[in-house]
């Protein structure tokens, strides 16, 4: 049983298994968050822990295959045009924040019950995610074209929001 999981809880390790239409239609988000989660839990445990996270995430986005970036921008059209969707797309990021704190748990032999700053990490983390990833989709800054740069601009953008964060926490893994 994870730290977290009390006695009759189900943990999912696969965030973003496809189970569904709406799981069809939010694939290129599935897939970065399946990507996302195996990084980090892949990553040497040393130094911040949110450093950590932002190295796994800009990782996983830039790993993502030919094409994901086009993909990715047409189901944020989808998700922001369809309620359902959107609602799809919240809640498969909060269970991916819900996997991070898990995989924190486990390195730090810490439980998130205990110690709330595993799960500031993950609100953290996918806070710099939404922050970095709306900008590109809406083309702010560089040159003002909509997801312009493919996923290297998107992980330049999400890499740029972390480390306004990093400068402000500094718990670091033991």
């Amino acid at each position: 049983m994870a730290p977290h999981q009390r006695p009759g809880e189900a943990v999912t390790d696969r965030p973003s298994a496809i189970s569904g239409p709406s799981d069809v239609a939010m694939a290129a988000e599935g897939e970065l968050w399946e990507a996302y989660t195996a990084h980090f839990a892949r990553q040497a445990a040393q130094g911040p822990a949110l450093d950590a996270l932002r190295r796994a995430l800009t990782d996983a986005i830039v790993s993502m295959p030919e094409g994901w970036d086009q993909r990715f921008l047409r189901t944020r059209r989808l998700a922001a045009g369809t309620p359902v969707l959107h609602d799809h797309s919240t809640l498969s990021s909060m269970k991916v924040q819900q996997r991070l704190v898990e995989i924190l748990e486990e390195r730090l032999h810490i439980d998130s019950r205990d110690d709330v700053r595993l799960r500031l990490l993950g609100e953290f983390a996918l806070s710099a995610w939404r922050c970095g990833a709306r900008n590109w989709v809406a083309g702010r800054s560089y040159d003002a074209r909509r997801g312009h740069g493919g996923t290297a601009t998107l992980a330049r953008r999400v890499d740029e929001a972390f480390r306004k964060e990093l400068r402000q926490n500094r718990c670091q893994y033991a």
